[in-house]
This record gives C-alpha cells, sequence and structure tokens, in this order.
C-alpha cells in the first residue's frame, strides 16, 4: 500500500488552474483512492461534471459526471478519465475502451476515453504535443475532453481518413487464449469469391505450454477446403494438438451503436441483424459438425479497411469459444431427442441464452504485414530464397537481421560446432553449446518468425549429397560470410546453372571495417573479387604488423579473429543495407563497399563508407 498525506502542492496548483474553464463544474477536491489502480498502487481521484455544446439530437446528453485519475507523480504518469456509474455514459465510442460495468466498489465504470495527440478529430493537425507543465497539463486534458464529447455528440469520433481502429474486446474469464490467423490484401479476394457465410475451421496449438492456437485451415460447410494460411518451419510438427470449431462471416464490424463490442450472446445476434444476418441460422448449417460435448472455437470475420472510409484491405476474425452444443440424447420440450430441430431449440433456449456472457478470446493477425509493420525489408530482399555460407559471428548476426526483417526462405550451411568461445559475439547462446552452428542457428531463426522457412545443412561448402546441392540451387541469393579463399573458389566452381546475386561479407581487423562485395553474375566472380579487395587486405596487414592476436586455451597456439559485439552488429547492419540495394537495383558490374568505425576526439562516432583514396 502507497503511503500518501494530503494532495501535493503541484496537484492543488492544476486544480486551480481549472477555474473558470467553461463547460466544466468541479465537485469535491482530490481524493486518494487505493482501489483506483489494482491492489498494489492508487490514484487521486477527481470528480467532475463536464457541459460541453454538444449536438441536443446526439448521443452525448447535455452534462455527464466523471472521475479524473491522476498519478500520484503528477505531472508526470497518467491522467484518465472514466464515465461516473450515475450520471456518466453508459455506451461505448470510437477512442474509448469497453465502457463495461465498474469492478466492485468503484464508483465509475471501466470506459476511459483516448484523448492524446493521436486522435485527429480533437485538434491534431500536425504534432500536438501535450504539455507537462504543472498548470497546462491537467487544463490541456480537460479541453481534450470537452471536445471529444463534443465529437461524439456529432458521431464525429471517427473521421474519414483516420486509422482504422476495431473496438476493444475484452476477453472473458475462464479459457483464455490467444487465437492468431493470417489475413491480407490477397486472402480478401478469396473470401470475396466465396458465397459460404459460415464453414469449419481447423487449429492447432504450437506449444502445450502456451495458450495460442494457430489456424491451419478453413473449410467451407461441405468439409472442402478454402484456404491454409501457411505457416513457418516452427510449426511443422504434425503431433501438435489439433482441435476443429466453425466459422461465420459478416460484411462489417459487429457492433451495437455506437461503437460497443457485444458482451453477450443476445448481443451479438443484435450485431448480426443489423447487418442482415441471423445468427443462430448461420450456426445451424456448420452445429452438425461439431456436436460432441465439447467447447469449440468460433471465429467471426469481416473485412476491414485501413483508414476510416477507405476501401476494405483484410479479413478480421473475433475469435470466442462455443459453448458445448446439445449432442447425444438431448432436446427441448416438444422435440424427438436426438435430432436437429431439437438441438437447435435447446441450443437457443439453454446454451446460447441471450444474457449469458461471451466467453471472447483474443485474436491476432499474424500475417506478414502485421507482423512486420515496426520495420521490414523491401520485398525485393524479403521474397528472395538466401544461401548464406558461413554461420559464425557475422553470419549469424547478418542472418538474424534478415529474417527479423521479413526474409522468409533461408538456407544455412556451415561445418562447424558451437564452442565456448564463440558467444562473446554470436547469436547463439548456452543452450546450443557444442552443436553444429547451422542447424541450431535455423532452429533459432525458425523461431524468430512465424513465417521463417530456414534450413540447415551441416558441413563444408560444396555439400557432397544431391539433395543439399538441390536446395542450393533453388536459391536465387548467395551470401558468403567466411571471407575464406577456398570457399570463394568453390563458389566460383559451382555449377549455378543461371544468374545469382551474389554477396561477399568480411570484417577487417578489430571490426574496424566491413567489406562488402556484391555481383549479379551466373558464377561467383573471384577474379574480380580479388582484384578488388587485395589492396585494402595488404593496407591492413601494413598497418597491423604488429598485432598480438587472441589465442584460445594453453595448448597448441591458435591466433583467434579480436572483434567486439558491439563492433560487429553495427557493420552487420550495413552490410544488410548494402544487400537491400543490390536486391533492387541492377548491378551493371562487381562492386566493393567498404564501411569504416570512426571516431572523433578519441570517442565513437559511428560507422561510415570508407574514402578509396585514403583506405588503401
Amino acid at each position: 500500500m502507497v503511503e500518501v498525506g494530503g494532495p501535493s502542492e503541484e496537484l492543488l496548483a492544476a486544480r486551480r488552474s481549472l477555474e473558470g474553464l467553461e463547460g466544466l463544474a468541479l465537485m469535491g477536491n482530490w481524493e486518494w483512492r487505493e482501489d483506483a489502480a489494482g491492489p498494489s498502487e492508487g490514484r487521486w481521484v477527481l470528480r467532475c461534471r463536464l457541459s460541453p455544446s454538444v449536438d441536443p439530437a446526439g448521443p452525448i446528453p447535455a452534462s455527464t459526471d466523471w472521475y479524473v485519475l491522476v498519478d500520484a507523480a503528477y505531472p508526470w504518469g497518467s491522467v484518465k478519465f472514466y464515465p461516473a456509474q450515475e450520471g456518466g455514459i453508459s455506451r461505448t465510442f470510437p477512442h474509448q475502451n469497453s465502457n463495461r460495468s465498474p469492478m466492485d466498489g468503484l464508483p465509475w465504470r471501466m470506459g476511459d476515453i483516448c484523448i492524446g495527440t493521436q486522435v485527429r478529430v480533437l485538434g491534431r493537425r500536425a504534432y500536438d504535443a501535450e504539455p507537462y507543465g504543472v498548470e497546462e497539463r491537467l487544463r490541456w486534458r480537460f479541453d481534450r475532453a470537452l471536445a471529444w464529447l463534443e465529437a461524439a455528440s456529432r458521431d464525429e469520433l471517427l473521421l474519414p481518413g483516420e486509422p482504422f481502429e476495431l473496438p476493444q474486446v475484452l476477453p472473458a474469464g475462464g479459457l483464455e487464449h490467444t487465437i492468431a490467423f493470417q489475413e491480407g490484401p490477397a486472402t480478401l479476394g478469396v473470401w470475396a469469391d466465396h458465397r459460404d457465410r459460415a464453414g469449419l475451421v481447423d487449429l492447432f496449438k504450437p506449444d502445450p505450454d502456451k495458450s495460442i492456437f494457430l489456424v491451419d485451415r478453413f473449410l467451407s460447410a461441405g468439409g472442402q477446403p478454402i484456404r491454409a494460411p501457411g505457416w513457418g518451419k516452427a510449426f511443422e510438427d504434425p503431433s501438435k494438438e489439433r482441435i476443429r470449431g466453425v466459422w461465420v462471416r459478416l460484411d462489417g464490424v459487429p457492433v451495437l451503436y455506437p461503437w460497443q463490442n457485444p458482451a453477450t450472446w443476445g448481443e451479438l445476434r443484435e450485431a448480426f441483424w443489423a447487418q442482415g444476418r441471423d445468427l443462430d441460422r448461420l450456426l445451424a448449417e456448420v452445429a452438425h459438425h461439431v456436436r460432441d460435448g465439447r467447447t469449440r472455437p468460433l471465429l467471426i470475420g469481416f473485412p476491414i479497411p485501413e483508414r476510416v472510409g477507405g476501401p476494405s484491405r483484410r479479413m478480421h476474425w473475433y475469435a470466442a469459444w462455443l459453448p458445448a452444443l446439445s449432442w447425444g440424447d438431448a432436446s427441448h420440450a416438444g422435440f424427438r431427442p436426438g435430432t436437429e430441430p431439437g438441438y437447435r431449440m435447446r441450443d437457443r433456449a439453454e446454451v446460447l441464452v441471450d444474457s449469458h456472457p461471451i466467453g471472447w478470446q483474443t485474436s491476432e493477425n499474424w500475417h506478414a504485414d502485421d507482423v512486420s509493420s515496426r520495420g521490414r525489408l523491401p520485398e525485393d530482399l524479403r521474397s528472395r530464397e538466401i544461401l548464406l555460407v558461413g554461420a559464425g559471428a557475422i553470419g549469424s548476426a547478418v542472418a538474424e537481421l534478415l529474417v527479423r526483417g521479413g526474409v522468409r526462405k533461408l538456407l544455412v550451411v556451415d561445418g562447424q560446432w558451437l564452442e565456448i568461445g564463440n558467444l562473446v559475439r554470436h547469436s547463439l547462446g548456452l543452450d546450443a553449446l557444442h552443436e553444429q552452428k547451422a542447424p541450431a542457428l535455423a532452429r533459432r531463426l525458425n523461431l524468430a518468425s512465424p513465417h521463417a522457412h530456414v534450413g540447415a545443412i551441416d558441413g563444408e561448402f560444396p555439400p557432397s549429397e544431391d539433395e543439399d546441392r538441390d536446395k542450393i540451387l533453388r536459391c536465387d541469393t548467395v551470401l558468403d560470410c567466411t571471407g575464406e579463399d577456398s570457399v570463394l573458389r568453390h563458389l566460383q566452381l559451382f555449377p549455378w546453372k543461371g544468374e545469382r546475386l551474389f554477396a561477399s561479407l568480411s570484417l577487417g581487423f578489430g571490426a574496424e571495417r566491413l567489406f562488402c562485395f556484391v555481383s549479379r553474375s551466373v558464377t561467383f566472380p573471384l577474379d574480380d573479387y580479388r582484384g578488388a579487395i587485395d589492396p585494402h587486405l595488404r593496407w591492413e596487414l601494413e598497418r597491423y604488423p604488429e598485432a598480438e592476436l587472441p589465442r584460445e586455451g594453453a595448448g597448441c597456439w591458435h591466433p583467434l579473429f579480436p572483434a567486439r559485439i558491439d563492433d560487429l552488429w553495427p557493420m552487420a547492419a550495413a552490410a544488410v543495407k548494402v544487400l537491400e540495394r543490390a536486391a533492387a537495383e541492377p548491378l551493371p558490374e562487381p562492386s566493393l563497399e567498404i564501411f569504416e568505425r570512426f571516431e572523433e576526439d578519441g570517442v565513437f562516432a559511428g560507422i561510415r563508407r570508407a574514402d578509396y583514396s585514403t583506405a588503401r
């Protein structure tokens, strides 16, 4: 429990700043509530009445009561507005959390309104920074709350061109899972061409210890395949737990006006009827497939746009648990036991009761576009099938950046084992110690993305097995991260059977410089590579003639390449930039780019492309 005295001077000054604000009536002073934010902390609470200039014909009353919850660290921390249980708004609007009934003992509902700078209708036309002055911040929030109410009264909280947002769906208690699906612009056409409004869906659980199910395939009501999303290599185990459910489909988001997600089966029926659809009739088309006394997944699909008022761009699926439907000898009064009519009547009267809450679950779109929305490589590089020769420090770093950037197909070739000394700069950890690098790295990379298909050949290049050589020939990009003469010679001699994008990455002494050689050709141009890089390697030898290399262990003297991981990863990032450009642009001739680490006044200042005139 947090020990607090009276409100701070900052809070008292913030309250005084509200005096004279038109449309605001304060209904008390600051009150500390331990139950305002969970059992371990509380908030300062200010009760008020807001009376903005609303549209009298709109859904917002002329005056509504509110509770403002403020962090004890004000002017820092959160400032949230919650509708009062008595005298507040009871509906859920856009830019508002689900306005459900309050928790025990709380006088406010749970639908805090979104009044941050991201809500364009409240005045954000350019960058509208929230002030953090003691007297400014709280008043600024009240101004935004009044503007929110005025916009809500005119149904103007969703402006055309604004990013589209779904209403908040609160998972119900009991069985709590995340249901992941894949939907993008291309798959929307599949659903547009399909006539069924209900069907079956198969899901599987990739990890028995995690509450996550992935959609494996959608089927029609008759059991015919519609589409299978296709997941990465990490999910290929056929022994994974599987379950069958049902899906139904609408033409728009199932909401109650203005923007409330249905909480009960009766509200969901109402939302379906608003779009001219009968939920019970749709479920009846597929219910006979899942009448076995088990709880089953229910997916509710509908198309959504990227921006308000724009065209639909992809399907979205809500997920819930469908209670065990009537089966066996169950029936309804007046109907024969064990018949579909009796089952349906009993389902309506005793199972899917109007007042019963829906067991909503968390649903997430794991389509590659959504998963990588925080940052991804261009499609020119993501779509390539890349052969990585060398899974050492630089190879593992580049591979990590490529897969996390969206590259889906990668084949790793390396014949070495992970030793304890590798851990200081390799992406693998203790769990892979004394394992072969290639399969261990492939396993790690497959776990980095739900779409990754990373394979491994645990041997030196070139492999001797025909199956492995066929895998290599399917790759359209060859990335050497060994810099070894023997490997480069084999890359030149290998029968590639067509043009490839070749790249060879190698580091200078101490990872102070990175050499990136790229070429589009039918074989690796070793002579061009040698002619470009040899002068720089001679310069390296002249610069570090007496450098003492570190050694590994106390046995036979064995030199090691010195480089810290914090020097290596920026070079790996630079290499990915080179690959990105090479994949997108034509290469009239082989080229070598050099990046170097530099300092200013003895302090690290970054990496830059080396000046060729001084690099040799």
